[in-house]
């Protein structure tokens, strides 16, 4: 599939030519142009190019022009509806961009229900990687979790909404992006304020730490975790704006889950019942982990693949560990598709002019992504034992 006009002028940062296909109309922005699922055809193609403006490093100087364009020529109007809202925190904006439409609108500026708010706060989670600090602004009650200490328990009565896991979500996705940072020091307030939230949290609502709750906004059922699942799903979900290498989400979810752990520990949580009583949910069938990921994804790197085969749990942080493996599609693939396509590439046969790069592209990506979905082994747990010398 070849990109569309929209496309490269996004990927080009083009704002002239953006600004020109803005004056134009919107109807080439009416669907994604990487699907034909109806459920993504609903929404305007402009959206899907949020979580960009939300990343100065990759639009610099360019960024204020891109926001007023979309602001002058989409948003406001999209905006008449203040139920879009949370159209706008599940494409990942940011807050600075979400104060700045609040405050050309003033419309929306009118206090939603505490059930939207559990919502909206959760896509926050999930999508949006916002500081601790920045949920404030969507559930204040979240400054002093004393204050309010039964809205933990009520939350876990509303599946989907449950706010001790979107805490752990929020916390979760904003370590994975800072985790493959070079400094990572310079986030230790915003980590301290997470450890903080979250202590308070068990400390308030013991019973969260093993409620399943549904954390995927896109699924029903496939997505059943406890908060210890969610924080492993969350990372394996990265966007690939933040994680675009297996050697990244390796990385990133052992960081992830040791922070975890830690918090845990630090909480006076008993590790060792903790994981016995994780892995029996488990094997009930109560909880399902994502266990693959692959670079199907166009700001994805390499063809390595990444697969997530068992969980080791303990009494001390240091029992913790994850077990995985890396797998190499590069001499499978052209192998198969060699077959597959003889004509093309067998040494010495007649060259087929209409054969694209973009095409085998996008067939590598297919065929990466079917393996995502398939079905892996069951992931195995297992108890540390100390090692023992040889009698």
């Amino acid at each position: 599939m070849r990109p569309s006009q929209p496309q490269i002028a996004v990927q080009k940062k083009s704002v002239g030519v953006i600004k020109l296909l803005l004056d134009k109309g919107l109807a080439c922005f009416l669907q994604d142009p990487w699907s034909n699922s109806v459920e993504c055809n609903r929404y305007p193609f402009l959206l899907y190019q949020l979580k960009s403006l939300g990343q100065p490093s990759r639009y610099h100087d360019l960024e204020p022009t891109l926001r007023r364009l979309f602001l002058d020529n989409f948003l406001d109007d999209f905006l008449e509806d203040s139920k879009q809202v949370s159209v706008l925190l599940e494409f990942g904006i940011s807050l600075s961009f979400l104060r700045l439409l609040l405050k050309r609108n003033n419309h929306m500026n009118t206090s939603f229900s505490f059930l939207t708010r559990l919502f909206h706060f959760r896509l926050v989670a999930v999508n949006c990687s916002w500081e601790a600090c920045e949920i404030y602004s969507i559930f204040p009650e979240a400054r002093c979790l004393d204050a309010h200490p039964g809205i933990l328990a009520y939350s876990r009565n509303i599946k989907g909404y449950a706010l001790f896991h979107s805490f752990v979500i929020g916390m979760a996705g904003n370590f994975t992006r800072k985790s493959c940072h070079p400094n990572p020091d310079q986030w230790a307030v915003s980590r301290d304020l997470w450890k903080r939230l979250l202590h308070d949290s068990i400390r308030l609502d013991y019973s969260s730490l093993h409620h399943i709750d549904r954390t995927s906004v896109w699924s029903k059922n496939k997505f059943m975790s406890s908060p210890l699942i969610a924080v492993i799903n969350s990372v394996m979900a990265a966007d690939y704006s933040i994680l675009c290498t297996a050697e990244q989400v390796c990385k990133s979810l052992v960081a992830t889950l040791s922070e975890w752990v830690t918090i845990l520990s630090s909480s006076d949580v008993e590790l060792l019942d903790y994981g016995r009583e994780e892995r029996h949910m488990y094997e009930q069938g109560l909880t399902a982990v994502s266990q693959r990921w692959a670079p199907w994804n166009y700001e994805s790197r390499g063809t390595t693949r990444f697969s997530l085969l068992g969980i080791t749990y303990g009494s001390s942080p240091s029992h913790w560990r994850l077990w995985w493996t890396y797998e190499y599609e590069d001499y499978a693939g052209e192998f198969w598709n060699m077959i597959q396509d003889e004509a093309s590439k067998v040494p010495g046969a007649w060259v087929d002019d209409s054969w694209d790069p973009d095409d085998y592209r996008e067939e590598v990506w297919d065929r990466l992504q079917a393996w995502e979905d398939e079905q892996p082994i069951p992931l195995i747990w297992s108890e540390h034992r100390r090692v023992r010398p040889p009698i």
